[in-house]
């Protein structure tokens, strides 16, 4: 398939999904399985913790009262609702499987929007599992497990459900995630629930190593080329995409026409003024922080290493300084995500960030209130 057919057959498949989260006997659905006291409960406690710590005289907005419930959605939709599946533990003896192919959707699996189904065989006992990869939301919210595809697709769900303006975000390097505009910071949000981040949008760059070329954001409201937000290094990026921009354009602006047709004229220069704030925000690149700096965490580490994802982690071992030494004390401090490393009492090595000190990394994260930087 050339890059013209391609491009339109995911214009016209995402634009589709997109319109399914404002169904609302669905979204009925994803809210049944929301703990939204409970969240909003967690996020006045961040608000107040915030507040107590913004300095004085301070000329920063801060983030809003949802943009934390949005960081609450994100930990909870991760750490207790959805799953990740590297392969299925085997039904007979609950050993583990390895991915042996891939077959066609049988006429049930089909129903669930399944594109396709994916064989885990177990070596020891031969019985094969399927994991079919369904697409449609119903189904998602039973299974609540899958990769990349199911979890952004679910949460992209539960933030409309929450009243949230959300965007599904298509990165042609093969990973896909959510976007939600904040009302506060009149901005929109990376957020990424395999990973549990929000607002740490170089991190694909930075920090998974991915060489990004088109990142294509879908709302019901339009389609955008939103590449820009998503790296540091612009020459690289133009250097990869291979679409001429005039003919991308034109057909981002005219599909964004057909998502509007309906629109109010108030809303639609509402949208036409966030545009033009969103390219503005893109015309200066922007230095990573050090929370974009991480590798992928979401997924086996064979896995992320077979795509490139893993970033600069590498497994830590640790030796000490001097093999004469008594008693070795590693100490970890989670407010400062570092480490220190003190042999016979005295402090011989330093390491910042959870990762460098961990030998294997497998569902971990580090949760931090307070993470949304002013705007």
């Amino acid at each position: 398939m050339n890059f013209d057919a391609d491009l339109y057959s995911k214009l016209v498949t995402n634009v589709q999904r997109v319109q399914e989260y404002e169904n609302r006997a669905l979204q009925e659905k994803a809210l049944a399985q929301i703990p939204v006291s409970e969240l909003v409960r967690n996020a006045q406690l961040a608000v107040l913790d915030c507040a107590s710590r913004r300095s004085s005289g301070s000329a920063k907005t801060d983030p809003g009262f949802r943009d934390f419930l949005l960081v609450e959605l994100l930990h909870w939709f991760k750490n207790s609702f959805f799953s990740w599946v590297d392969t299925l533990s085997c039904s007979r003896c609950g050993g583990p499987t390895t991915v042996t192919g891939t077959v066609e959707p049988t006429a049930e699996e089909q129903g669930g929007h399944a594109s396709r189904v994916e064989i885990h065989g177990c070596a020891k006992c031969q019985t094969h599992e399927r994991f079919p990869r369904y697409n449609r939301l119903e189904k998602l919210l039973e299974t609540r497990r899958g990769r990349c595809g199911e979890w952004a697709n679910c949460f992209t769900l539960f933030a409309r459900t929450l009243g949230y303006e959300a965007r599904y975000i298509l990165d042609w390097t093969d990973h896909v995630w959510t976007e939600v505009y904040s009302q506060t910071q009149r901005r929109w949000l990376h957020c990424d629930p395999c990973e549990a981040l929000c607002d740490a949008p170089l991190v694909y760059e930075a920090g998974w190593g991915k060489k990004l070329s088109y990142v294509i954001a879908f709302s019901k409201d339009e389609v955008q080329d939103v590449t820009w937000r998503y790296t540091s290094d612009f020459e690289a990026v133009r250097a990869r995409r291979v679409f001429p921009e005039g003919k991308l354009i034109e057909m981002l602006l005219a599909t964004s026409q057909q998502c509007q047709s309906s629109c109010t004229r108030e809303r639609r220069e509402e949208l036409l003024r966030r545009r033009v704030l969103e390219l503005a925000e893109f015309l200066t690149p922007r230095k990573a922080t050090e929370g974009e700096l991480q590798g992928r965490l979401s997924g086996s580490l064979q896995w992320r290493q077979q795509r490139g994802e893993v970033g600069s982690w590498a497994p830590f071992a640790f030796r000490p300084a001097s093999c004469r030494c008594r008693s070795i004390l590693f100490k970890y401090s989670s407010a400062m995500d570092k480490y220190s490393v003190w042999e016979d009492g005295v402090q011989t090595g330093q390491l910042s960030g959870w990762s460098k000190g961990a030998f294997s990394i497998a569902d971990m994260f580090r949760k931090v209130r307070c993470v949304l930087p002013h705007s």
